[in-house]
């Protein structure tokens, strides 16, 4: 009841949506009255509304006596915080100076320019209608936040639009292709991945290869791209992933995974 996931007593855990099993997870941990919680990211996967709630029984629980630590990326805030760097305890910089002189890339498009439209669109798992009636067009040059609750389909249109297993779509879906907008809805997920880059919440499921470099060189090669090297030398400077190139990915935590990815 305090987590908001009485509704999901009769559900299978794998028909769960990511925040809704991070949810149940929480349940099982709390339930036998620990005296200590050792959290790790509790609130990457929550929506706005249940990270909120998981806020205020932490600080509830606080108060009966619970000591908490949490590792986070800056959402939730203690009584002290310190930061971790090569391997001392020290005090946290200000947000703002991590970011200070840093500029946003330049984009040059037109920002007027319809890239995609989706016009009535659904999208099902199995006989099941998760979505439906979306009519949505995204421009060159925008950044869109799609926001909603756990279990509300955010994941799944985004795996109807990129036409993944298990997911039924319909209406139509259109895309920028060849100078002008394309019926896509026939189009296998690798023909639409040549146009359209997608990432999962599970970064895991992209790292099958003993090294990072041999993973992003399988990406390149996969599309004929050509000077695969220096591209996957760049892309893993541009994201701070040189010094792992020779590591098993699997072996990196979740943020450089997430990197990877």
């Amino acid at each position: 009841d305090v987590l908001g996931i009485s509704h999901l007593l009769e559900r299978r855990t794998t028909e769960l949506s990511g925040g809704e099993k991070q949810r149940v997870i929480l349940a099982s941990i709390l339930a036998p009255g620990p005296d200590y919680l050792l959290l790790d990211e509790p609130s990457s996967q929550l929506d706005i509304f249940a990270a909120e709630r998981l806020k205020e029984l932490l600080n509830d629980l606080n108060r009966e006596g619970i000591t908490v630590l949490l590792s986070t990326h800056g959402k939730e805030r203690g009584n002290r915080q310190f930061c971790l760097e090569k391997g001392a305890a020290v005090p946290c910089p200000h947000t703002a100076s991590v970011f200070k002189g840093r500029k946003a890339p330049s984009i040059d498009v037109d920002t007027g320019q319809t890239l995609m439209e989706l016009s009535d669109f659904g999208v099902s798992y199995g006989r099941d209608e998760v979505i439906s009636g979306v009519n949505l067009s995204l421009h060159a040059g925008e950044v869109i936040g799609l926001i909603g609750r756990n279990g509300s389909g955010k994941s799944t249109l985004l795996r109807g639009i990129m036409g993944l297993p298990r997911v039924k779509t319909s209406g139509l879906l259109r895309l920028k292709v060849d100078g002008g907008l394309q019926d896509i809805s026939d189009l296998s997920p690798a023909s639409r991945s040549r146009h359209i880059a997608y990432l999962g919440q599970y970064p895991d499921a992209y790292l099958f290869h003993d090294t990072l470099e041999e993973e992003i060189l399988f990406s390149l090669r996969n599309f004929n791209e050509k000077d695969t090297d220096r591209t996957a030398a760049e892309i893993m400077e541009h994201l701070s992933l040189t010094r792992y190139s020779q590591t098993n990915p699997r072996d990196l935590s979740t943020g450089e995974k997430e990197r990877s990815a």
